[in-house]
């Protein structure tokens, strides 16, 4: 995998990522406080930019099934690309890697430690890899939560 493009956020990045067959993907590094406490009253997607944690509170990772989609849900851009295609366990948990490797933080410094698969793709398009690939990373990193 090779970066294509990325964009810093003040809690997170993310990336767009070229895959050995020239197909893309998006996987994002995001992080949040671990305590949400603060986030009560106020209105939705609102930041308190003071305040955003590290990835040593809620580290969050979100990694692509597919390369593109064949869905096609009006609010997401994935549908417009031209092919599609199902990732491999291997390309969702390079995914994962990655995004460590890129942070030089270690998961399992993180009070939680988080692995979404809601960036490209149906997830449940491609259930058997999704599956195989939360049982590898679960052998490696243990106390991950993951989200389907």
């Amino acid at each position: 995998m090779k970066i294509k493009r990325s964009k810093k956020f003040k809690n997170g990045v993310v990336y767009c990522l070229e895959l050995q067959d020239g197909m893309l993907i998006e996987t994002t590094d995001t992080f949040l406080p671990y305590d949400p406490t603060n986030a009560i009253g106020r209105p939705q997607n609102k930041l308190d930019n003071t305040n955003l944690g590290d990835r040593s509170e809620r580290w969050m990772i979100g990694v692509s099934t597919m390369s593109g989609c064949p869905v096609r849900c009006k609010f997401c851009a994935t549908g417009n690309m031209k092919r599609y295609r199902n990732l491999t366990a291997d390309e969702i948990v390079a995914q994962v890697e990655f995004a460590i490797n890129q942070s030089g933080c270690n998961p399992k410094d993180a009070k939680e430690f988080k692995i979404n698969y809601t960036r490209m793709g149906e997830p449940f398009l491609n259930i058997e890899a999704v599956k195989e690939a939360i049982r590898r990373i679960k052998e490696k990193y243990p106390n991950t939560h993951h989200y389907v």
